[in-house]
């Protein structure tokens, strides 16, 4: 669709992967439905592997089965493109991947999207660290490059984040924090190492019929938010803490 090549139709790859959001609807490109939101033909081909392993374990008697590892690597070839030139030919899409990796106490999970034409990659990846206890330790890495079809990368616009998230559970009291770096804080406006702190604190006194839940979360330069739940449950059931990826939604 013309909204991801800004009107020049032959100019960028398309892959499946390909849909309209609120940027594009609010760009000078915006649904208008006139000449500009003609669908032209396309002809796609996407080629992709996808590798699974699975577990099979004995409990109490019967088996027990879960995938352990995923990993699908694909891309995509517009034929149409290849078939009508331009200034600008590339019918070749990035490399997309993910691989998945789930095991008793280890968590790995990564995607990644390689541009060979700019010989670049952007990258999100987490290792997490976990024990019976509910406690966990995770490392992760988000790296993003602004790439645009026929235009140079500017180097100064890249991104480059490292994450630190732990966490500590007990019967009383549920602790989780993240910790948010810039590498690349030379170049940014603020030029500050910490990009972003939060966490979540969560008091359980005995009897398990309520809560108090504080989550506080801070973007440099930015404000503060705080907010306080209390919840009351009568069931006298464990309540599990937080899932970690709570902590990744938080000033995003």
């Amino acid at each position: 669709h013309p909204f991801f090549s800004n009107g020049q139709l032959n100019d960028v790859g398309f892959t499946i992967r390909d849909y309209i959001t609120d940027s594009t609807v609010y760009s000078g490109l915006g649904p208008q439905f006139d000449y500009n939101d003609r669908l032209y033909d396309r002809n796609i081909y996407t080629f992709g592997i996808s590798n699974k392993i699975t577990e099979k374990r004995i409990k109490a008697g019967t088996s027990d089965y879960r995938q352990i590892a995923l990993f699908k690597l694909f891309q995509s070839y517009d034929a149409y493109q290849a078939s009508n030139p331009s200034s600008i030919t590339n019918p070749w899409s990035d490399i997309s991947g993910i691989l998945d990796v789930r095991l008793d106490h280890l968590e790995s999970y990564t995607t990644f999207n390689h541009y060979p034409t700019h010989q670049l990659t952007n990258l999100n990846s987490r290792v997490r660290l976990t024990n019976d206890l509910g406690q966990f330790f995770q490392l992760g890495l988000s790296r993003t490059h602004d790439i645009a079809p026929g235009k140079t990368p500017d180097p100064t616009k890249k991104t480059e984040d490292y994450s630190l998230m732990t966490g500590f559970s007990s019967p009383y009291l549920n602790l989780m924090g993240r910790l948010v770096a810039d590498s690349n804080w030379l170049n940014s406006a603020n030029q500050r190492i910490i990009k972003s702190w939060s966490y979540i604190a969560q008091f359980k006194p005995p009897g398990e019929c309520w809560h108090l839940t504080l989550i506080n979360s801070q973007v440099t330069d930015g404000d503060s938010i705080i907010r306080l739940n209390f919840d009351f449950s009568f069931d006298g059931k464990l309540k599990p803490p937080p899932p970690p990826e709570t902590l990744e939604t938080l000033n995003y």
